[in-house]
């Protein structure tokens, strides 16, 4: 159970989100990075949402198959 100053976190809330909005270029690292901090998540039932997420970055992890592990949100105006 995940849990959060005492009180368990509702299912409904359990996500991480990754502010990628400033965020020109994604290497290697940067997606392994991303892909860990999926990983770790799923194991707590977690889901990583990417907001902002350039075009560029969308494109590479469909090319990686990655892009059904994240969930997707456009930058917060």
């Amino acid at each position: 159970m995940v849990e959060a100053g005492g009180d368990a976190v509702p299912e409904a809330e359990r996500r991480i989100i990754v502010d990628l909005a400033r965020t020109t270029k994604v290497d290697s690292a940067g997606l392994g990075a991303l892909i860990m901090v999926r990983e770790r998540a799923a194991e707590q039932r977690w889901t990583v949402c990417l907001r902002g997420a350039s075009e560029e970055l969308r494109f590479l992890l469909v090319l990686t198959r990655l892009e059904d592990r994240f969930e997707f949100e456009p930058p917060v105006t």
